[in-house]
């Protein structure tokens, strides 16, 4: 269950952040999840490098999967983006990436009511973008997967949710 969750909740985010869904086997969809795995996977380790941040220095497996798993995410939202660059009409807002960019074009342009000290730049539309995605992929799958394993402990729980939703259609209908 865990693999083809976080595929589904990782297309859903793929599709508010970048306007793309993704085939089950396509290579960049795979990159992006071999990456936040490896982010997630490094992230929730006990480490000692936590602790003692001068221990980089020295080898270690899973700072360098953090490392390459950060660079490949980094490069995946750098070509995201200039493929958003390109394609961006103002009229059209299809993505949080293209609201994003319009909103950034807005304050150069000095539409906006905030001050020019402020700027919204590049490096703050992709950490905007790589916060939402990280987020929004590990917290609803670990949501979803908690919720599953409730309905499964609590049965008649299940049963309840499934009569409130199934009422509530049904009065929406007629």
């Amino acid at each position: 269950m865990g693999p083809e969750l976080a595929r589904a909740v990782t297309n859903v985010v793929c599709s508010l952040c970048f306007n793309t869904r993704y085939s089950r086997g396509d290579e960049e969809f795979q990159t992006m999840l071999r990456y936040s795995k490896g982010i997630v996977d490094t992230v929730a380790k006990d480490s000692l490098v936590d602790i003692f941040p001068w221990l980089q220095i020295f080898p270690n497996k899973d700072l360098d999967l953090l490392r390459e798993s950060v660079t490949t995410r980094d490069q995946l939202l750098q070509r995201k983006l200039k493929e958003h660059e390109e394609a961006f009409c103002s009229e059209t807002v299809n993505d949080l990436l293209d609201a994003l960019l319009k909103a950034k074009l807005s304050m150069e342009n000095n539409n906006s009511n905030i001050s020019n000290d402020v700027g919204l730049t590049e490096d703050h539309i992709l950490m905007t973008v790589g916060d939402i995605f990280g987020a929004g992929v590990e917290t609803t799958c670990t949501v979803m997967k908690w919720a599953i394993a409730y309905l499964l402990h609590y049965p008649e729980v299940g049963v309840f949710v499934f009569c409130r939703y199934f009422c509530i259609m049904i009065l929406r209908i007629f």
